[in-house]
């Protein structure tokens, strides 16, 4: 049961407090953008999200035609949102941030970004600015933040991330800048030491086979397999577009190579459902691949689960996670035939609710079963940057 002193806390941009329609809070695309939550044990603080980027190559050439000017950290969970002042900005720059004089991350947008997986402590957060792979200006100063100890288990999770390695852009593994950067994505995984890593589908493209398996998906992701809860997704079941290559497919019925790959951690392969507690919090996985799992629908074996599974939980706090997302800002995906996995959700007064399927980061304020702002509903993140690929948001 959702206790309604929870707090919502987010990294990325926009006021975690709206709840006007839409409901759309905020919508970012960066190549290597994850979700965090810091799974806290006390009902008060239910949820911790914080958005993460990649990294970027260092350079030491300066430049007297602009500067960046740090104006304020504030720590959000695991990571510091770091607001900036810039002169003379340009369109394809991007600014560093420096933790205790260390890479951490880099921003696209002029005035704000995100250091992820910070250490409890006080630090010292510097910037400075790049065109290319030439550093225009240094930081004016150095700021300050203090990451206050979590009580809980921290969980990373993402979707859409590992590349077909006959991909043209999978390049042995290092990838192309916006695409096939499954490797990228797992060291941010790596810089959290999470509790669990929940995968939301489209684990491996492009027909989720065995080899394909072994030379993407194991090598990066793969890393954290004895902490990971996956569902499955389109590409696991060998359903996504064909691409203009010969993908590296396997034989045998569709999604075989996804459980065998998975074992018992992905559930029973006859339904791809299951769930598990961790810390305070109960967490549900569901298939959205309806036809591999006995249909979505009221009244499907999967649908009778879940409004049961819900009704014992003990959990303070419920998290949902499954790949094709019930709402959306565009029709391709927003998912009716999940619409009662929601009404579920919704009337168990779950707490958040993770999908991926569209590859881009997008926050929502709590959402009631119309799709309507509802402080009731379930907050709703799409988290479809795992690596493949991140398209432009218009």
């Amino acid at each position: 049961m959702r206790d309604r002193a929870t707090q919502l806390a987010f990294g990325g941009h926009g006021d975690p407090g709206k709840n006007a329609v839409p409901v759309l809070l905020d919508r970012l695309h960066p190549i290597r953008t994850l979700l965090w939550l810091s799974i806290a044990a006390a009902v008060t603080a239910c949820v911790a999200a914080t958005l993460s980027g990649g990294a970027a190559a260092r350079t030491e050439t300066a430049s007297a035609q602009a500067a960046i000017v740090p104006i304020a950290a504030s720590p959000t969970g695991r990571a510091v949102r770091v607001r900036v002042g810039i002169r003379g900005w340009r369109t394809g720059w991007r600014w560093r941030i420096y933790v205790d004089g260390r890479y951490n991350n880099f921003s696209t947008d002029p005035k704000l970004g995100l250091a992820v997986a910070v250490p409890r402590g006080r630090h010292r957060i510097s910037v400075d600015l790049v065109a290319g792979r030439t550093r225009v200006a240094r930081g004016t100063k150095t700021l300050t933040a203090t990451i206050a100890a979590t009580d809980g288990p921290v969980v990373a999770a993402a979707g859409d991330i590992a590349c077909d390695p006959a991909d043209p852009e999978f390049v042995s593994g290092r990838g192309e800048p916006d695409r096939c950067q499954q490797a990228a994505t797992a060291r941010v995984i790596g810089l959290a030491h999470p509790t669990a890593v929940l995968p939301l589908g489209d684990t491996q493209y492009q027909c989720g086979g065995s080899a394909a398996f072994s030379r993407s998906y194991g090598p990066t992701w793969g890393r954290f397999l004895a902490i990971s809860h996956p569902v499955p997704g389109n590409a696991d079941y060998g359903e996504d577009e064909t691409p203009g290559f010969k993908p590296t497919c396997s034989p045998g019925p569709p999604g075989a190579s996804y459980f065998r790959y998975f074992g018992a951690r992905a559930g029973d392969p006859g339904r791809g459902y299951y769930s598990f507690d961790l810390g305070a919090w109960h967490l549900i996985a569901l298939n959205s691949e309806c036809s591999y799992a006995g249909g979505c629908g009221a009244g499907s074996p999967q649908e009778t689960w879940l409004h049961g599974d819900l009704a014992a939980s003990r959990g303070r706090c419920t998290l949902l996670y499954w790949h094709r997302p019930r709402f959306a800002t565009t029709a391709p995906f927003d998912n009716a035939s999940v619409a009662a996995f929601w009404s579920d959700a919704y009337q168990a007064k779950a707490d958040v609710v993770l999908n991926g399927h569209a590859h881009l980061y997008a926050r929502f304020a709590p959402v009631g079963v119309s799709g309507n702002a509802d402080p009731d509903g379930p907050a709703q993140f799409i988290v479809g940057t795992g690596g493949r690929d991140v398209p432009k948001v218009t």
